[in-house]
């Protein structure tokens, strides 16, 4: 299976590579060949072959774990180089930049210093910018507040008019109504009595005259008869329920007038009455 490797891995590799087929002297004083010839140094191309692998499928923290393990047992300065780049793409910057520093340190000539130190610059303006605090958010501007409205001036109180005197008035009860209502009622059923009592008496006197002059059938007599007894039957009915209400209604006339309280001069009142024997009128006097 073919994986794609990045053009920073490829040069990383190559550069690998070249390290170990070449084994350019190192700086603690070991030649190449000394190197080679150390009993490390099978075992330390293994750890080589195994980072490299690691780098190139993109699992750089067990790559950097590799590197380091090949750098202990071979000491070579582009080991600490691709050390520091594993450590760059890892965003472990500060270990990136000690890295760095220490391959030019081990190889001061090296073709790629330029790139290795414009890295190490771009690097620690990183680091610089995440020391940095993140600047506090400006607040919100407070909204300008409205000056408070003028109050307006009270109306000065209008002095009210004095109600007007409400004259003495005397309040009057249902007694007073009913007992007028009674009353009145009372007159009438007395007069409609005395209408049906003329009326009997009329009745009668046809009845008499019938009888003295012998024209008058005995149907006609019997009808006259019964007519006289129906008007005097309502005649006494009348004056007897008429009665009774204007007694009625002057009973409760005299009760008003008895409670009301004394609010002027004496005063007079006459009200009719009626019973079978006739009419009349009473009167009431209030001191």
């Amino acid at each position: 299976m073919h994986i794609p490797i990045p053009r920073i891995a490829r040069l990383g590799a190559l550069v690998a590579a070249l390290a170990l087929c070449c084994w350019p002297a190192p700086v603690t004083g070991q030649t190449i060949e000394e190197i080679k010839k150390s009993p490390n140094w099978e075992t330390a191309k293994r750890y080589h072959q195994v980072a490299q692998q690691l780098y190139n499928t993109g699992r750089y923290a067990q790559a950097v774990v590799e590197f380091k393990k090949a750098y202990d047992l071979a000491p070579l300065p582009e080991l600490l180089h691709n050390i520091g780049r594993c450590h760059e793409v890892l965003a472990e910057l500060k270990q990136a930049v000690k890295y760095y520093e220490l391959y030019l340190q081990k190889k001061p000539d090296s073709p790629n210093r330029p790139v290795v130190e414009e890295r190490i610059r771009n690097l620690n303006k990183r680091i610089e910018a995440q020391a940095k605090p993140a600047p506090a958010p400006k607040p919100a501007p407070r909204p300008t507040p409205k000056p408070a409205p003028k109050p307006e001036p009270k109306p000065e109180p209008e002095l009210a008019p004095k109600p007007a005197p409400v004259p003495p008035t005397s309040e009057r009860t249902w007694r007073w109504t009913a007992g007028w209502v009674g009353v009145g009622l009372g007159a009438a059923a007395l007069g409609a009595g005395i209408a049906f009592g003329a009326l009997a008496g009329l009745k009668q006197s046809a009845y008499e005259d019938g009888v003295a002059d012998g024209k008058t059938t005995y149907e006609e007599l019997q009808q006259i008869e019964h007519d006289g007894q129906n008007y005097e039957a309502t005649q006494i009915g009348a004056l007897v329920s008429g009665a009774v209400l204007a007694a009625a209604g002057a009973g409760l006339l005299i009760w008003e007038v008895m409670l009301t309280p004394d609010e002027g001069p004496s005063t007079a009142a006459f009200l009719p009455y009626g019973n079978s024997d006739g009419a009349g009128v009473v009167g009431i006097i209030r001191f």
